[in-house]
């Protein structure tokens, strides 16, 4: 195994075992795993870089004021495509079917895969292969929408790839009761900075973090153990979008099909975050 290279890589990869060792004594879940995109060279950011082509461009002129200097000045009637793009995704957003995104260009020393890191859209999703696409509309992913994108790789262009933008938020679902949450003062969150907090309601988490604020302006609550209730709807593919967590998962039907077809560029952890 190669050493990390940076200090940067051996701070993740103490959070990373710290993380762990925090959840050793809680049960695995049988019935999910948490998914995210790699993290090794090759995959952990693919793109370069991210434009739509017959996208209408800001008009910008260039003259010299009573200084003498150069100003670029730019026609603040037609919005910038990419801060255009980013509003239309943000917030777990669902723009029309026919919204143009346009081409990614990927890193020359990236590897194709079926999941595509780092596009440039700040959205809630990711790049995905038709194939991938394909075993989706076999599962319950709740709301979501596919848009076209063209992947361009050295010189090929791939136009069977697509951007899926999915909201399937699960707060709603949350067995309070049963769920155990931790506060930490700290703005990153570290394992050995967590503490503990009873929370019973969503309302109590706001109310809670008001007043931790008070004292603390980088005090936040979060979720240690997350348990469904029973009238969870069987979704295959679920986050949170009010519990401070940026987790996502994955059913292990789901996790099973992928692996059975081969899919690549992601990762299905065993996780103890999620219960049922």
């Amino acid at each position: 195994m190669k050493k990390p290279k940076s200090i940067f890589e051996r701070l993740a990869l103490k959070w990373q075992k710290d993380n762990l060792d925090y959840y050793i004594n809680i049960a695995k879940s049988k019935d999910f795993y948490e998914f995210k995109l790699p993290t090794s060279t090759r995959t952990a950011w693919q793109v370069e870089n991210h434009y739509v082509p017959n996208a209408k461009r800001p008009k910008s002129k260039i003259y010299k004021n009573e200084k003498g200097q150069y100003v670029i000045e730019m026609d603040e009637s037609v919005e910038p495509t990419m801060s255009r793009l980013q509003r239309l995704f943000a917030d777990f957003n669902l723009p029309p079917k026919n919204t143009d995104i346009g081409n990614v260009t990927l890193y020359k020393s990236a590897k194709i895969t079926d999941f595509i890191s780092g596009d440039y859209l700040s959205g809630n999703g990711w790049i995905i292969s038709g194939k991938v696409k394909s075993l989706l509309n076999d599962f319950n992913i709740g709301k979501h929408r596919f848009y076209p994108i063209i992947v361009e790789h050295k010189d090929t262009k791939y136009t069977n790839y697509y951007y899926l933008q999915f909201s399937n938020d699960s707060t709603k679902y949350v067995d309070y009761k049963k769920s155990t949450f931790y506060k930490n003062k700290k703005i990153i969150d570290l394992p050995e900075t967590r503490q503990d907090i009873e929370i019973n309601s969503q309302k109590e988490i706001k109310e809670k973090t008001k007043e931790l604020r008070k004292i603390d302006e980088w005090c936040s609550i979060n979720p240690k153990t997350i348990f469904l209730k029973k009238k969870f709807p069987a979704f295959d593919l679920f986050e949170f979008h009010n519990l401070n967590t940026i987790s996502k998962f994955i059913s292990d039907r789901l996790k099973a099909k992928m692996e059975s077809e081969n899919i690549t560029g992601y990762q299905a952890d065993e996780t103890s975050k999620i219960k049922i």
